[in-house]
């Protein structure tokens, strides 16, 4: 971001919208994507039968950290997501619906993706 004094200033991003990806903006907010009380999912101490739940947590950081570093703020800003965003969302919205026995209504549904 780069601000800008005076009754004409205001904020504008530092770099293009389609550099800028959410994990970036996240980072720059909260710190690393995914951690519970200040420690990596993957580096939480399990044992015994509860072992291969970090196995679990890295899969999970790594779905996670593959959404927001792929989707730019230009790809939000222009209702468009990559393709394996858009069907993450896509299968999302089926189990929602199969869990709920129908569409609820006042969701947003973008049908548009980027290629």
């Amino acid at each position: 971001m780069r601000s800008h004094r005076g009754r004409e200033g205001g904020y504008e991003l530092a770099r293009p919208g389609s550099e800028i990806s959410i994990a970036d903006v996240l980072r720059c907010i909260d710190g690393p994507l995914a951690s519970v009380r200040d420690i990596g999912l993957g580096d939480l101490p399990y044992s015994g039968p509860t072992a291969a739940l970090t196995d679990v947590w890295r899969a999970l950081r790594a779905s996670m950290r593959s959404v927001l570093e792929e989707t730019t703020l230009a790809d939000v800003a222009a209702g468009t997501l990559p393709k394996h965003v858009a069907q993450l969302a896509d299968d999302y919205r089926a189990q929602e619906s199969k869990r709920h026995g129908s569409t609820r209504s006042g969701i947003s549904r973008p049908n548009r993706t980027a290629g």
